[in-house]
């Protein structure tokens, strides 16, 4: 069963959809979303009440409001570098979404949340806006697990030989190199039911 049909056979399907549209690319952005979910689904049922949630680079925010529908998140706030006007994100308890360049230090913009552990998410940061979002990951305390969908790349930040970058997806590549720096356990993975090619899932949870 795809996404798109998972999404629409959920109680709470016309509730998100009321929330986040409209979308640009509604299937696409509705697989991508719902494969991060599945990834968030073991560790937030693991311990029930526990994360709250942290979408970066958020645009409209649609797995951070399945999320809070969906999983026993204690809170989400999405974060982007603009406001997306035309939606009602008021009507998703739980949830905030705020402007914010995360670029800026991290306590300028990330000092308002919850005393709570949480869970990063980010999908299709392009360039240094995914290694950003691995820094905020990797230097928040609170920052338990990262599940982070990258998309364009940028300059490798390791060395590799020729041959493996000449044989080697790039996009692959630039997903691997982004878990080099990555802190605590982590897993690659490429969930084919995504609708989009940039469809690589890293996953990262500190020890």
């Amino acid at each position: 069963m795809s996404y798109v049909d998972q999404l629409l056979m959920l109680k709470c399907a016309g509730d998100v959809l009321n929330a986040v549209c409209p979308l640009r690319n509604g299937a696409k952005e509705i697989s991508e979303a719902m494969a991060i979910v599945r990834r968030l689904r073991p560790i937030v049922l693991k311990e029930p009440n526990k994360y709250g949630l942290v979408d970066l680079c958020a645009g409209n925010a649609l797995a951070s409001v399945i999320a809070v529908h969906l999983l026993p998140i204690k809170w989400a706030i999405a974060f982007d570098k603009r406001l997306r006007e035309g939606r009602h994100y008021e009507l998703v308890k739980r949830f905030k979404y705020r402007k914010a360049d995360i670029f800026q230090p991290v306590d300028t913009w990330l000092r308002r949340l919850p005393r709570d552990p949480f869970i990063v998410i980010a999908i299709h940061p392009c360039k240094h806006l995914a290694e950003r979002c691995i820094y905020i990951y990797n230097e928040t305390k609170a920052a338990k697990a990262l599940f982070l969908m990258p998309c364009c790349s940028a300059e490798l930040t390791a060395e590799y030989p020729q041959l493996f970058i000449d044989s080697c997806d790039p996009y692959l590549l630039w997903a691997y190199d982004l878990t080099t720096w990555t802190d605590g356990r982590i897993s690659l993975i490429r969930d084919k039911n995504v609708m989009s090619p940039k469809n690589i899932i890293i996953t990262a949870v500190k020890k």
